[in-house]
């Protein structure tokens, strides 16, 4: 084993250790995908001398750090950027992304470590007592995958079943080490998934028109058209409700008195209301 690998492992060996978190080698399988080479990783514990023989083999690709039980809770968010065709979109999601964390976590960077990964993404990491299973969170319009998907683990049939990572200590961006990474709150963590949705696009349903219109005999118009030319959804709903951040595609906003991050959009292309807020009238 050359000496770099052999210090990347001493170090991984030392998060195992001193951090709890579980293993995992990846190699290149036959077909020359990237993949787990200890086939039982999200299920069982491998042992230091296992992870040294499978890195040790010609196929050893990189290390990984499995999510979830195994791993004392570590929950992780992956962002991936390769879902947007141009540079400026890229740095555009990116931006909101952090921006809507920063606003609605206290002192974010002293709670979350934050990683860059080789493909220009990030990996934004945390122990939770109440993680959970992989999950999409966020698609953005006109997207084919999804920018932001957690990697965790949950246990199903009495047996854990883990995601996992792959470890980039030479991309370290802001925030915690690895060797810092601590828990954080039921509260901080379900407020990281809530921005995090925020980020997704959710397609609204074509409008229903209804069987019968009345002329208004000033402009000749419907009732209905003429009402919505006159109004927009945010002058129904002020009274209940604050703007929490302005998004290229969207409005996010919270109601008053609510104890979530947000409780729903305003859609600037159609100008429609979605909410997630059971708390309301609407």
């Amino acid at each position: 084993m050359d000496k770099e690998r052999l210090k990347v492992l001493n170090r991984i060996k030392r998060l195992k250790n001193d951090r709890g978190f579980q293993l995992v080698v990846c190699g290149k399988d036959e077909k020359g995908i990237v993949k787990p080479l200890h086939k039982e990783w999200g299920k069982t514990e491998s042992s230091h001398e296992k992870i040294s023989e499978l890195a040790a083999e010609t196929t050893f690709s990189n290390f990984g750090i499995v999510t979830g039980p195994f791993s004392d809770h570590l929950e992780a968010i992956d962002v991936d950027l390769k879902v947007f065709n141009t540079s400026k979109e890229k740095e555009s999601f990116s931006k909101e992304f952090f921006s809507m964390l920063e606003d609605n976590i206290d002192n974010l960077y002293s709670k979350v470590s934050v990683y860059e990964t080789k493909s220009g993404g990030y990996h934004l990491m945390y122990k939770a007592s109440n993680c959970e299973g992989n999950q999409k969170l966020a698609k953005p319009k006109d997207t084919k995958e999804a920018s932001i998907e957690t990697r965790g683990g949950k246990r199903e049939d009495g047996v854990f079943k883990s995601g996992y990572v792959n470890f980039y200590p030479d991309f370290y961006y802001k925030g915690l080490t690895y060797e810092e990474i601590k828990y954080i709150s039921d509260s901080d963590r379900n407020c990281i998934i809530q921005c995090c949705k925020a980020l997704s696009y959710e397609r609204i349903p074509e409008k229903i028109k209804p069987e019968k219109t009345f002329k208004n005999e000033i402009t000749g118009d419907s009732t209905w058209n003429d009402y919505n030319n006159r109004n927009e959804v945010w002058d129904l709903i002020s009274d209940e409700f604050e703007v929490i951040r302005n998004l290229t595609d969207k409005i996010i906003i919270r109601r008053h008195g609510a104890s979530s991050a947000m409780s729903g959009y305003i859609y600037k292309d159609s100008g429609c209301l979605y909410l997630f807020s059971t708390g309301t009238d609407y």
